[in-house]
């Protein structure tokens, strides 16, 4: 995945957007936002829903980085050419402005600017919503927002409390030689909470020994899973897990509330993270047009054979670490529209 000259892959077959390959300049570490980018673009309904609102909205906000964003879908989607590399600067000058720990070219998390991105945007809808006294509701968390269920029992008199909690992504801890679906039931499994770390009961009035356990109340239209591949050591310093997670095409989420019927997902991006150390590497997108599969690395583009997905899931004993980081879903019922 090194340095490769710009090529423009045949069309896929399905929807027209599917024959735009636009790449992205790296300005010196920018490849956090260019994964990230091509994973959002790549989103159908996420793309269709921003257009509309720019074409709203463009008269009243024409510098927030929700508008910026969808005038760079807006360059690719309506180019009279099917491929070419964006030079996004203002975009990045308007990214700096608002958080100035992206200012500079140093390795920055692809998952950390998502979250941001993810949290302006909605922001900036909201902003906008209470201007022109609109009660719907918010697109943005309409999207990608999801909720948990935090539960606690208390193991002297049974009593089960609960408090609900908002997500965009879910962040998972990960093992080796193991899968999404795993990680995620492990996200959810109960923990026993004694000696140091005991629960106050709303019932008895004291510390008591608990079970503690969490479940999906509401599950998003787009999910994002975060693999936890960064952790801090006993020194303070970050280290990469590269461990083998295998994870599909589709997927159910585990761990759903009573009552909850679960939605199918369909796998439409992954940003991968290329390198042994948490403190440096290279960020590309792995995304699909139609039924065809395409590495996006900067300004590169090139499909990819059917069964590469594998090579992302992630070995200790890999040369080049080339690891599925953050997974992007779409609820297959969106898909087909």
């Amino acid at each position: 995945m090194g340095n490769k000259q710009a090529t423009a892959p045949s069309a896929a077959p399905g929807h027209e957007a599917d024959s735009k390959f636009f790449g992205i300049n790296n300005f010196g570490n920018t490849c956090y936002f260019n994964s990230v980018f091509q994973s959002l673009y790549h989103c159908r309904t996420f793309r269709t829903v921003l257009l509309d609102y720019r074409a709203q909205h463009l008269a009243d906000d024409n510098d927030s980085l929700l508008s910026m964003l969808g005038g760079l879908f807006e360059f690719i989607q309506d180019n009279h050419e099917n491929s070419g590399t964006l030079q996004p600067r203002e975009f990045f000058a308007r990214v700096g402005e608002q958080n100035p720990m992206f200012v500079g070219s140093q390795h920055q998390d692809a998952h950390e600017f998502l979250h941001f991105l993810l949290s302006e945007l909605s922001e900036r809808v909201s902003e906008q919503k209470k201007a022109d006294g609109d009660t719907a509701e918010n697109w943005v968390e309409g999207l990608f927002e999801g909720a948990l269920t935090n539960q606690m029992q208390c193991l002297r008199c049974d009593a089960i409390s609960s408090r609900d909690e908002k997500f965009m992504d879910l962040s998972v801890d990960i093992a080796n030689h193991t899968s999404l679906t795993a990680c995620l039931k492990e996200f959810g499994k109960r923990e026993l909470l004694s000696r140091d770390c005991k629960f106050r009961c709303s019932e008895c009035h004291a510390l008591q020994e608990a079970y503690k356990w969490m479940q999906v109340k509401s599950q998003p239209a787009i999910l994002i899973c975060h693999l936890k591949r960064f952790k801090c050591t006993d020194a303070m310093e970050f280290t990469k897990l590269s461990y083998r997670v295998c994870f599909s095409e589709q997927l159910r989420l585990p761990n759903l509330s009573e009552g909850v019927t679960p939605r199918l997902y369909d796998l439409f991006a992954i940003v991968v993270h290329v390198g042994a150390g948490a403190s440096h590497g290279h960020y590309v997108a792995i995304v699909r047009k139609g039924t065809v599969w395409y590495l996006y690395d900067d300004h590169v583009i090139h499909a990819l054979p059917d069964d590469w997905l594998q090579n992302v899931f992630g070995s200790l004993h890999a040369a080049e670490h080339t690891d599925g980081y953050i997974l992007f879903y779409q609820d297959c019922q969106l898909e087909a529209q």
